[in-house]
């Protein structure tokens, strides 16, 4: 380690996923709306609400949009089940 020296600034580096760990929800839904991610994330809540406002020819409101996103940051994760294939299970339920 480096010796202090008065007056020497010094440098704390915090990696990426630190900085992503200390947004609030609300920053971190920006940081995602403002980004081409946000069209790879499926966190919308109003679907019907989009589709007549799309309809119509109107734009969505970024408003609604982060209030779906907040909603869908802050809503439980879905895990997805695994079906064992039809081979597996005749494998599996073999007596021996």
């Amino acid at each position: 380690p480096k010796a202090y020296r008065p007056g020497e600034e010094t440098k704390s580096v915090r990696t990426r996923i630190e900085c992503i760990r200390s947004m609030s929800v609300d920053e971190l839904a920006d940081k995602i709306l403002a980004s081409e991610i946000s069209s790879m994330i499926d966190f919308c809540q109003e679907f019907s609400k989009c589709e007549e406002l799309m309809e119509k020819g109107e734009k969505i409101p970024d408003e609604m949009c982060k209030k779906c996103l907040v909603k869908w940051l802050n809503s439980g994760e879905e895990k997805k089940v695994k079906i064992p294939t039809k081979h597996f299970e005749e494998r599996f339920n073999k007596v021996n």
